[in-house]
């Protein structure tokens, strides 16, 4: 007889075997599942610290905008700030959702908020405080450090909060190790039964734990790279921020020097006759004129220097600028000029020219390491209405063409496209800014110009410069320096008022005044040129700064006029043209820039009495 009961021995086996398989398949689950949570974790850390690089670079970008905003007075720089306001609060509470099962963290997070929003409340405070016209008063709460401080807080929490992360981390990746080991111990005890399955699963979870630790040093690699590219962009702000203050420096000089140029011409109209002492004066006044040139350097960095325009022969200008160029470049670079016959004429600043046409040939010099040749060409060209359909900023018509080609290097189209961006450069660092061409390609813009740069790697560049035919008059060179050293005298029923917050360079203007024979009267501000003119109706000119506390002279000027309509208005000060635009100054006023000397001062005054002209 015959028993269909399994066998024990079967019995325990097919246990045996169940009890592996549930085994294998319990420890498989766990194991994913581990995986899937330390999956989920570097997720979380990678979104926690994303966020805190986030809300510090917030913070970082509204405190340099503040302070580009207190160095420069322009509210484009307030931008972050109001970015900051606008994000602030998001970014905070995702890091809490985030956050949610850690209590550490979430008390960090706590003492973060209300440290951030106080950091806010002091960046407006300083802003308000500079919208006031309170800039001393800006500059002592920078001073205080109050901000600082608040920063210092606010990083040390955040980095604590980095650390934190880190921490836990590594103690999830350890445990996760720890588990693999355990894995590996079961898998050695199974090897004979399902030695395929282990070894498959192993490898599996192997690959998956070098793959998140790829993905964590990619996280740390890519914020390493963004606080680089942070601390780039904070760079440019800083050069940014230099090239507005350097308008303002420039204007503080001009004021010094205005003083030195008038106090010398006067001393050597007075000194006619004394033995050495005009000679003196002539150097000195030489020296001051130097001075005036350095600062037009400086405002050529901060791409705002007043042009000059007058007639230009380029062909002359070439000539005259070939002796310096070869000392400039070397005996390494041939230098060589085609000047066309009959060229037109241009109506530009000579000056900027030949610095514009000094900086591309240094240019082309460093792009020559072994030497080579470099070609300045002229001729006459005609923008037609097809040229103008590719680029439109350019207007149809006469043109005087100016070629700059070398046999350097060249530059790939990526790089050529690039070549007039601020801040671009290509040179090694300590070599350059990235200035030069930026300052080229604003000099030709401010004179209705037009450039364009051809250049193919290994076979050299070529810069072309536009500018439009004059078609206007040329002044005898010889009437024109004749006038300008003629010396127009006033008569003393002319009267004046000198309106300038700086006293020395109201003393020095008035002075000079009364030295050409005007009767003269001072004012400090707005307010107290308005009560003399209320007192004295002989007063018929009014000699403003422009750039004043409280009411400045555009407003001065427009209350004076509107009081006194057959008043004249003539404009002194220190800032370029380009930046009193931006006061309310008409493009027809009256300017005369610092340092002037005697000679301009008088022709500027008698100017204002012969040719009346209305500011209202």
């Amino acid at each position: 007889m015959t028993s269909d009961a399994p066998a024990p021995s079967k019995v325990f086996w097919g246990v045996f075997v169940l009890a592996i398989t549930a085994f294998l398949l319990l420890g498989t689950i766990g194991t994913e599942t581990a995986q899937r949570h330390a999956a989920a974790w570097v997720r979380r850390t990678i979104a926690v610290e994303s966020k805190l690089d986030r809300l510090e670079a917030l913070l970082r970008a509204a405190e340099s905008g503040e302070r580009g905003f207190l160095l420069t007075g322009d509210e484009a720089y307030l931008a972050p700030l109001e970015k900051l306001k606008a994000k602030m609060d998001a970014v905070i509470g995702d890091l809490r959702d985030l956050l949610g099962d850690s209590a550490q963290q979430r008390e960090a997070l706590e003492k973060v908020a209300p440290l951030a929003k106080e950091r806010i409340d002091v960046l407006e405070d300083r802003v308000q405080t500079m919208k006031e016209g309170q800039a001393k008063d800006a500059v002592a709460k920078v001073r205080s450090g109050r901000g600082k401080r608040l920063m210092d807080r606010i990083n040390l929490l955040l980095d604590q909060m980095r650390q934190e992360e880190a921490r836990v981390f590594h103690e999830r990746e350890q445990a996760y190790l720890a588990t693999s080991e355990v894995k590996e111990i079961a898998y050695g005890f199974l090897f004979l039964a399902i030695a395929g399955s282990g070894l498959y699963t192993l490898f599996k979870s192997q690959k998956q734990l070098r793959d998140l630790k790829q993905a964590y040093e990619q996280v740390v690699e890519q914020s390493g790279l963004r606080l680089q590219a942070e601390a780039q962009l904070r760079q440019s702000q800083k050069l940014e921020a230099l090239g507005h203050l350097a308008g303002g420096i420039a204007h503080d000089f001009n004021n010094q020097l205005a003083v030195i140029v008038a106090s010398l011409n006067i001393l050597r109209r007075r000194a006619e006759g004394v033995p050495g002492c005009e000679e003196l004066c002539r150097s000195a006044e030489g020296s001051a004129d130097r001075a005036a040139r350095l600062v037009r350097r400086l405002l050529a960095f901060s791409r705002e220097q007043p042009l000059d325009p007058k007639a230009v022969d380029p062909n002359e200008l070439i000539e005259g600028l070939s002796q310096i160029l070869k000392r400039t470049l070397g005996a390494s670079v041939e230098i060589e000029t085609h000047l066309a016959d009959g060229l037109w004429r241009t109506y530009i600043d000579g000056h900027e020219l030949e610095n514009a046409l000094l900086n591309l040939a240094v240019n082309a010099r460093d792009a020559m390491p072994q030497g080579g040749r470099l070609i300045i060409s002229t001729e006459n060209a005609v923008i037609d209405a097809r040229y103008r359909a590719k680029h439109p900023d350019v207007e149809p018509g006469q043109y005087v063409l100016i070629s700059v080609t070398d046999t350097g290097e060249g530059m790939t189209p990526l790089v050529a496209a690039r070549a007039f961006d601020p801040f671009f450069t290509t040179k090694p660092v300590g070599k350059g800014t990235g200035l030069g061409l930026s300052q080229v390609h604003g000099f030709v813009k401010q004179s209705n110009g037009h450039l364009k740069i051809y250049s193919e790697p290994g076979r050299g560049t070529s810069v072309k410069l536009l500018f439009p035919r004059f078609l206007g008059e040329v002044s005898s060179t010889k009437e024109t320096d004749a006038a300008a050293s003629s010396l127009l005298l006033g008569k003393p029923e002319d009267a004046l008022l000198i309106v300038d917050d700086d006293e020395s360079a109201r003393r020095m203007t008035a002075l000079a005044a009364r030295e050409l024979g005007y009767t003269t009267f001072e004012a400090e501000d707005g307010p107290s040129a308005l009560s003399t003119l209320r007192a004295h109706p002989e007063i018929n000119l009014l000699i403003t700064d422009v750039v004043m506390p409280g009411m400045d002279g555009a407003k001065l000027s427009r209350e004076a006029v509107f009081r006194r309509h057959n008043l004249q208005v003539l404009y002194v000060t220190g800032y370029p043209r380009s930046f009193l635009l931006g006061r309310d100054l008409r493009r027809s006023a009256r300017v005369l820039s610092k340092p002037f000397t005697l000679v301009e001062f008088a022709q500027a005054v008698r100017s204002a009495f012969d040719t009346p002209q209305r500011t209202d």
